[in-house]
Parts: structure tokens; C-alpha cells; sequence
């Protein structure tokens, strides 16, 4: 063997850190930041697996060193990989240079979290918000405080929605640590991040806590459509533990029926009534009369239209049906109006078979599913 090469075990110990500015986190050795250049795709793809042989190289072949040589002192073995650049190419539009910062960063692995999270704290929000996006494919299991601590901490709402999003994606159901975030962001101030927070509850939440401040956001969340999908995850709560949501049914039923009264705003009074209808409460004449004045063109948003129609034909008697009878051929609703004739024709309603007479289809045609309400 030539002078300086490595001998089998030779190679004893390695030195790797990593540090962002004059921060300097982990091993012995250290991953500089500073002036440094990209790589193109294929070799940033490459990256993660000729680390450990650069690794190796740095201890063999020193100018001077007998092969025979014991290792030496503290951070003997040590290899400088430049991360800055590739962080603060994360925050840019072109793909060209974001794609391959990604891939070199994924490629270290945990390695890299110590310099993304001191960048979490550092960086624009456009780094900021790349990094709470990619962490889970950095590290799975090390994303998790990183992801809670941006959706508990930082001050951009784009970064704390998408941390929470990559948050809820990462989490197992069992996590009590995540509910806390999740639920406490389901107060943030943010519209969006609230949606996020309701989104992630519906299936991580458990009866408690969080499905008590979803009822709340129902009754008064400001944006309509998070209301809605607080109503959506409270669905799935009922279904999990429907003597915890009843509960809160007796708890809220005060505020529920005051949320129906015909001076409340009509929006959040067709919102409530299909509440109550997921509760149970069919027989209450408040919910039809809500259901029946959202048919009405421009009363409330298109899609919650649909969904009163819809609702509509389970539960329709008197105003119900004549509201459906208006709006039989409307080119919006339409469609569900008359689903919804049919269906409750179909139960022997009065005033329902003779409001289809003559339309194509009679009683025949299927059912239609409940529409989605985004808005």
C-alpha cells in the first residue's frame, strides 16, 4: 500500500456539525456556512451517498502522516460541507436552484436539522416556509418539535399554515403533544391557518379540548367557510365518541338556538341548522325556515344553497317544500330542488309530487349525494 493511504481500520473517527452564520451545532468537526457554490441535480442527488466516502477520504492520504499512525486528537477527521447557499436557495421561485438546494438537503438527512433549525429562526419567509414544507422529508421523526414550535412561534401566517399542514401529516393520532398545537392554533388569528387547524383536528383532535373550541368556531368563527369545516370535523368527532359530542350538544344548546332566531345573520343561520340537523334536531321548525330562505338566489353563498337544498330533502314538510317548488328550475340548484321533491315525495310529503309534475324523470332517478360546500 503507498505511503499516506487508509489502512482497514485505520479510519476510527469522524467529525461532522453543522453551523448556520457563527452558530456551530453537533459533532466535533464542522459544516461551515459561507461563500459556496451549487451543484447541479444529478450530483446534489448523489450527494447523500458520497458524504460517507468524503467523510473517510478526509482522514487518509494526510501529507506527512506515517499510515501507521494512531488517530490523532479532537477533531482529527473533519469535513466542511457549506449549507447556507443551499438554504437560502430554498426561498426562491426558480426551481432550477430551489429542486437541487432541496435534494442536497434532504440527502444529509438528520445531519441537516440542527442548521435548519437555527434558519427557522433566521431566515425569510420564503425559507422559512420551504423548510416547514420539506422537514418531514428530512427527518420524519426529528420534524415534529421543529414543525410545532414554527406553529406555535413564528409570526408569518404562511409559514405557521404550512408547518401546521406538514405537522398534521407527520403526527401519529396518539401524539398528545401535536393535539395541544393543533388545538391551539385552532385560535390563531388567521383565517387560513385556522382552516388549517380545523382541517388537522378532524383527524387528530379527540373529544375534550378540541372539539369544544370547533363548536365555538360554528357558532361565531368569522370566516363562514372555516365554520363549515369545523361543522365537517365535528361530524367525524360525533362519529368517534358521540356521547362526548353530546354533551357538548346539551352544553351549546342555548347558543344553538339563539344562532337560529330569524334576526341572526342567514349565512350562519343555514351553517347552525345543519348543525342541528347533525345533532338531531330534524323536528325543530328554526332549522326548516333557515334551510327554506337559504334557497333564495344571492341569500347566502352558492354552495351553501346546495347544501340546504340537499338537507332539505331529509327533513322538508311544509315551508321546505314550497321553497324547492320556487326554485325547481333554477340553473344553480335546480338539480337538488328537485332531488329533493323527489325524495320526499318518495316519504308520501303533501305538496312534493305535485310540485314535479311534469318535469323529465318523475320519482325514478337515484338519489344525489350531499355536495361539498367550499366557498
Amino acid at each position: 500500500m503507498a505511503r499516506g493511504s487508509c489502512r482497514a481500520g485505520e479510519v476510527t473517527q469522524t467529525a461532522v456539525a453543522v453551523r448556520v452564520g457563527r452558530a456551530v451545532v453537533g459533532g466535533r468537526g464542522t459544516i461551515r456556512a459561507g461563500a459556496g457554490t451549487h451543484t447541479p441535480r444529478l450530483q446534489a442527488v448523489a450527494f447523500s451517498g458520497s458524504l460517507v466516502a468524503l467523510l473517510l477520504a478526509a482522514g487518509c492520504e494526510r501529507a506527512g502522516t506515517p499510515p501507521s499512525q494512531p488517530p490523532g486528537g479532537e477533531g482529527r477527521y473533519r469535513i466542511s460541507v457549506d449549507l447556507a447557499p443551499s438554504i437560502k436557495a430554498l426561498g426562491q421561485d426558480d426551481l432550477m436552484l430551489s429542486g437541487p438546494a432541496e435534494t442536497r438537503i434532504e440527502g444529509l438527512g438528520t445531519l441537516a436539522l440542527p442548521a435548519l433549525d437555527e434558519a427557522l429562526l433566521l431566515e425569510s419567509v420564503a425559507v422559512r416556509t420551504a423548510i416547514a414544507e420539506m422537514l418531514p422529508r428530512v427527518d420524519r421523526q426529528g420534524a415534529v418539535n421543529l414543525l410545532a414550535r414554527t406553529v406555535r412561534e413564528d409570526v408569518s401566517p404562511d409559514v405557521r399554515y404550512t408547518a401546521l399542514r406538514s405537522l398534521a401529516d407527520t403526527s401519529a393520532k396518539t401524539d398528545a403533544e401535536t393535539r395541544a398545537t393543533i388545538e391551539a392554533a385552532l385560535r390563531d388569528p388567521d383565517a387560513k391557518v385556522r382552516l388549517a387547524a380545523v382541517t388537522a383536528c378532524a383527524r387528530l383532535c379527540i373529544s375534550g379540548t378540541g372539539a369544544e373550541r370547533l363548536y365555538v368556531m360554528v357558532l361565531d368563527d368569522p370566516a363562514l367557510n372555516t365554520a363549515q369545516l369545523a361543522r365537517q370535523a365535528l361530524i367525524g368527532l360525533r362519529e368517534r365518541d358521540p356521547d362526548g359530542i353530546g354533551v357538548l350538544d346539551q352544553r351549546f344548546s342555548r347558543q344553538v338556538k339563539a344562532a337560529l332566531a330569524p334576526a341572526a345573520p342567514l349565512p350562519r343561520r343555514a351553517l347552525v341548522a345543519l348543525l342541528t340537523l347533525d345533532r338531531g334536531g330534524a323536528e325543530l321548525p328554526e332549522v326548516e325556515a333557515a334551510l327554506a330562505a337559504a334557497l333564495a338566489p344571492n341569500a347566502v353563498p352558492p354552495a351553501l344553497r346546495l347544501v340546504a337544498a340537499h338537507a332539505l330533502g331529509g327533513m322538508a314538510t311544509g315551508p321546505g317544500i314550497e321553497a324547492l317548488a320556487v326554485e325547481i328550475d333554477d340553473p344553480a340548484i335546480g338539480v337538488y330542488a328537485r332531488d329533493a321533491l323527489r325524495r320526499r315525495a318518495t316519504a308520501g310529503i303533501s305538496g312534493a309530487a305535485e310540485a314535479l309534475a311534469g318535469h323529465p324523470g318523475g320519482l325514478t332517478r337515484s338519489p344525489l349525494k350531499a355536495p361539498g360546500l367550499i366557498f
